[in-house]
């Protein structure tokens, strides 16, 4: 077997995740053998990894474990793959952004506002254990009774999920329906009095209008609903 001292900059792959080169790990010597022996298996099936310009890529054992390169590895497995030249980062699978509503027209009813005062946004969350969190940003539904407050996101853009934490300081129960612009409902339940309820990726089916209903069971005023950190994406 060939003996090689290269400088290498190598990963193991065997799942999608985003790698940073730590700053004081950046270059070292190392000691490797090159191991054409070694076959790879995908699936049942027998994988020659190539490089760009379609040569033969062999395994690198470094102490015992065996490298490849990330990219040969990832396309093999139809993973997207990209290089940040500016922060050394090698990024596996697709990246999805989230989006805060906080960013969109909200219309509708007019007990419906926007809350950016984070000292009016702390709630106790978590089901066993609880403890204090603040939040960024919340919509704010205010005097929840009997009377409908229904409101509309109004987005820029078709997107696929939507997820927040909803909060009621009602001491009844409190019904929350989303729906989409053709009115198809993507997601309802029942708050229980000053119940704390995380949504998380519901389905919007590139929806580019939300339309939120929230509804209390007497008259007069009863509290409000907070939807905290509300994102799409």
């Amino acid at each position: 077997m060939k003996k090689i001292s290269v400088i290498l900059v190598v990963v193991m792959l065997f799942s999608a995740m985003t790698l940073v080169a730590t700053a004081d790990s950046v270059f070292e010597t190392v000691t490797a053998t090159l191991r054409g022996d070694i076959k790879i298996v995908i699936n049942g099936e027998e994988f020659n990894p190539k490089d760009a310009v379609g040569n033969d890529i062999t395994p690198v054992v470094i102490d015992g474990s065996t490298y490849l390169p990330v990219r040969a590895i990832s396309e093999a497995v139809d993973l997207p793959v990209n290089w940040d030249g500016e922060t050394n980062t090698v990024s596996l699978g697709t990246t999805s952004v989230s989006k805060s509503i906080a960013n969109f027209d909200v219309s509708g009813s007019s007990r419906v506002s926007k809350v950016i005062d984070k000292s009016r946004l702390v709630f106790e969350v978590g089901d066993v254990i609880t403890e204090e969190k603040q939040f960024d940003f919340a919509l704010q539904v205010d005097t929840v009774n009997s009377a409908s407050k229904n409101f509309t996101v109004t987005l820029d853009n078709g997107y696929s999920y939507f997820s927040t934490i909803i909060a009621s300081e009602v001491d009844t129960n409190v019904d929350i329906v989303i729906k989409n612009d053709e009115d198809m409902v993507l997601f309802q339940t029942k708050l229980e009095p000053e119940e704390i309820v995380q949504i998380k990726d519901i389905e919007l089916y590139n929806a580019d209008v939300l339309k939120i209903e929230v509804n209390g069971r007497i008259s007069g005023n009863n509290g409000n609903v907070f939807l905290l950190d509300p994102v799409v994406r």
